[in-house]
């Protein structure tokens, strides 16, 4: 019935809304409303534009809900791996049959440092984490099960470890290589290698501290540095100019994910990559 009223119900001043009316009118090139004071009434043309306006308003409502239904109709999946996993390409692989599987769903994959993983697990820009054992998140939110079984080994020049390795690889004096992990501090470094060279058999072997995996393979490869990593998904497998010798020690590929989240297809998910994996808990 007029401008005071429909400011106060819309929680806007009343010269605001005169204002949006105007320039509405203004943009039309008509007059919407007849001003009598405080009193206002629509015009013919405001009638017939308060019409065509609420018809718009009702289809879009009913898109939105389309919309809306569609996308809960439709399940979506982000998985996010960690760089380190060979980096990523042997588990993209082994995930296709899932997402044949699940056609249906939206299911994305992708790649993060370790620290930025746990971050996007956290706050919900993914729903499922790959990890490896030895880079396993220890958070209170999150939950970890594991999903594959690896081989821990140690890994350099394939000279070294070949069946006709000559004697100069086996003369050669050794180093022991690792990475400066963003997540973990230069102590927590330190006893890792520690831990490493002891399960490796190699306690007195020197060794240094690199600060990416890219400059690992190179030393590795260029200097005959040595390093321990997951024999199935760790990332240097596949890389032809390294050998491999197996260690006693197995270890685990795991996927962590929150307890809370509500994500249906996080428990399939889980089930399908044992299967997939043909997981069995404590052996290889």
């Amino acid at each position: 019935g007029g401008f005071p009223a429909a400011a106060d119900e819309l929680y806007y001043a009343p010269q605001t809304l005169a204002q949006h009316i105007s320039s509405l009118e203004t943009e039309l090139g008509v007059r919407l409303f007849d001003r009598r004071g405080a009193a206002a009434a629509l015009t013919q043309a405001g009638t017939y534009y308060a019409a065509l306006f609420a018809a718009q308003g009702e289809a879009l409502a009913a898109a939105r809900e389309e919309a809306a239904a569609h996308y809960r109709a439709r399940p979506s999946l982000r998985i996010g791996c960690s760089e380190w996993l060979n980096p990523g390409r042997i588990l993209q692989t082994a995930i296709l049959p899932f997402q044949s599987a699940h056609s249906d769903a939206a299911l994305s994959f992708r790649l993060y440092g370790n620290s930025q993983l746990l971050d996007a697990l956290l706050d919900g820009r993914v729903d499922a984490a790959l990890f490896s054992e030895g880079h396993l998140p220890q958070h209170r939110d999150v939950e970890a099960a594991a999903v594959a079984n690896e081989q821990l080994c140690l890994f350099g020049p394939k000279e070294l470890f070949g069946p006709d390795a000559p004697d100069k690889a086996a003369r050669r004096r050794l180093f022991y290589l690792t990475v400066a992990g963003r997540d973990r501090s230069y102590l927590e470094t330190k006893t890792l290698i520690r831990q490493e060279l002891s399960g490796a058999g190699l306690s007195d072997c020197p060794s240094r501290i690199v600060p990416t995996p890219a400059d690992l393979r190179a030393q590795m490869m260029l200097s005959g540095g040595i390093a321990v990593s997951d024999r199935y998904y760790g990332f240097l497998n596949g890389i032809p100019t390294l050998g491999f010798k197996p260690l006693e020690e197995r270890t685990e590929l795991f996927c962590c994910y929150l307890p809370l989240n509500e994500n249906a297809l996080v428990p399939v998910l889980l089930r399908e990559l044992r299967a997939l994996f043909g997981y069995r808990p404590g052996g290889i």
